[in-house]
């Protein structure tokens, strides 16, 4: 699913009466909506009549998303890495559009957990940041998200929260086409199947 986000959304709270969807403020049917308008109903899985869609809408399935040994690169605040840790930064390449990268290594197979209709969620996963072992600290992670805040913690010390979505800041790279992309684009490929 590729579309931007919307500035805000509006609840319609509905009720299904003869099987037609009713405005459940004054029991009127909803208003139309454009061609190719999308939105998402929130409901009691009791309230779905058709079991079977019910369990298909709410199966899981892990499937691979990243081999072991992968080298993935967070993207960090290139003006806002102390200088100090500079030396640490990654060196080839050294910047992604404006920011600076540090070099992940993933410990394991990264699986991808996916259910019908939901953006996919990333397992655990032990990785390692090689950089951390120049500053004696503990360079495992038990996941790409763990990772990311610590890399955070270090190389990015005045935010005030730390990590941050890792399908928007982890990239990857993909040798058919020579580049390095977004985990965002390469989970998108993949639930697109």
């Amino acid at each position: 699913m590729s579309h931007s986000k919307p500035t805000n959304l509006l609840r319609i709270p509905f009720i299904v009466k003869n099987g037609v969807f009713l405005l459940a403020t004054d029991m009127q049917e909803l208003p139309g909506f454009v061609e190719g308008a999308t939105g998402e109903i929130l409901i009691i899985p009791l309230f779905v009549s058709d079991v079977s869609r019910l369990k298909w809408m709410e199966a899981e399935q892990e499937v691979d998303f990243l081999p072991e040994r992968t080298k993935l690169l967070a993207r960090v605040n290139d003006k806002k890495v102390p200088g100090n840790l500079r030396r640490l930064l990654h060196r080839e390449p050294e910047r992604i559009g404006n920011y600076a990268l540090v070099e992940i290594i993933l410990l394991q197979k990264q699986q991808l957990r996916i259910r019908p209709g939901k953006e996919g969620n990333l397992t655990d996963c032990a990785c390692v940041i090689p950089a951390l072992k120049d500053l004696n600290e503990d360079q495992e992670a038990d996941s790409i998200n763990h990772v990311c805040k610590r890399i955070t913690e270090h190389f990015e010390p005045h935010r005030r929260s730390y990590g941050g979505n890792v399908f928007d800041k982890v990239y990857h790279y993909e040798a058919d086409h020579c580049v390095w992309r977004l985990l965002r684009e390469h989970r998108e490929n993949i639930q697109k199947g």
